[in-house]
């Protein structure tokens, strides 16, 4: 199934880690699919804004510089799990994921 990408915009939001931290987070480039039912988070695309990302079967963190984000609560899946960490948005409760496997996660939020 196609689904399509309505707006694109950045998305400010408080990330809360597994750990319990929360940390403030603007996204950019980020795409609206009304039609996903989870927004997923692009390793790729944080990868080339000079970000390092490592992982385990605990969990994925992205680094840059000092500032860190944690992937680290785990959802099984049918084929394997993904994780994924909380970001509080200012209007409501949203969720990201990253991919756990060998596709390539598309940005969605």
């Amino acid at each position: 199934r196609n689904m399509s990408t309505l707006k694109v915009g950045k998305f400010k939001g408080d990330i809360i880690d597994s750990e319990g931290k929360m940390k403030s987070i603007t996204l950019t480039n980020v795409s609206y699919v009304p039609d996903l039912m989870v927004n997923l988070f692009s390793v790729t695309a944080a990868m080339e804004k000079d970000c390092s990302v490592s992982g385990s079967k605990d969990g994925i963190k992205i680094q840059k510089g000092q500032w860190t984000m944690k992937f680290g609560t785990k959802f099984g899946t049918p084929h394997g799990h993904v994780f994924g960490t909380t970001i509080i948005p200012v209007n409501g409760n949203e969720t990201a994921f990253i991919a756990s496997g060998t596709n390539e996660s598309k940005k969605y939020m």
